[in-house]
């Protein structure tokens, strides 16, 4: 069996792949045959473009930034009509991609979801916690606006949480995908700040470590 890696080209040159992924790129070629996505006509006129013909007896592997389902599919479909196939079909991308489809455990932070962001949703869903969360959608987050955007201290503080969740649904815009996310603020040794956005850097090693343990 063949494999192919694709990554993303350049958006200044469509010949060459994605700046942050020329490191990766080379070291694929060495393995594998490559291929490139025009990243532009992929994120603006939502088509795929290849630089590469697709062949029945090879399995490709997408390697890039985020794809949004809608996206991802029209990959899948492409080369399904190709003859080829990808690795990881569109359900096997959304059970990885989106929160929601992860499993859940006793092991893991406490988090809960919806998919309504109407006020009475979001206030139903602040009711669940106590103490400190960090918000994001299905995928993402806005954690570079840490206080504005991605932590709430304390939910019980409900204009304070409020304001915190609508900054970031508004400023998601039309990037938001899903649904609303909290998930449960482990509180973790502070490291210093990030020097730009001042998000706070925590030594997140010790809690990791732990997880792990209780799930082995």
């Amino acid at each position: 069996m063949k494999y192919v890696v694709l990554f993303l080209t350049d958006l200044l040159d469509p010949k060459a792949p994605d700046f942050e992924y020329t490191k990766e790129y080379q070291a694929a070629k060495k393995y594998f045959p490559v291929g490139l996505i025009d990243q532009q006509k992929l994120f603006e006129k939502n088509t795929v473009a290849l630089n590469c013909q697709v062949t029945q007896d090879a399995v490709y592997i997408y390697r890039g930034w985020m794809l949004k389902p809608g996206l991802y599919a029209k990959l899948v479909d492409f080369i399904q009509s190709q003859g080829g196939k990808m690795l990881n079909d569109l359900a096997e991308y959304e059970a990885a991609h989106l929160l929601p489809n992860w499993a859940t455990g006793q092991n893991q932070l406490q988090t809960r979801w919806t998919s309504d962001l109407s006020e009475a949703s979001i206030r139903q869903l602040l009711k669940q916690f106590s103490g400190a969360v960090t918000i994001k959608d299905f995928v993402k987050s806005r954690k570079y606006e840490w206080d504005e955007a991605f932590y709430i201290p304390n939910t019980s503080d409900t204009t304070h949480a409020l304001q915190v969740v609508h900054n970031f649904i508004e400023r998601q815009g039309t990037e938001l995908v899903g649904g609303l996310v909290m998930r449960k603020f482990i509180e973790l040794k502070s490291l210093g700040e990030h020097p730009k956005s001042h998000t706070p850097i925590l030594k997140s090693t010790e809690f990791f470590i732990s997880q792990f343990v209780k799930l082995s």
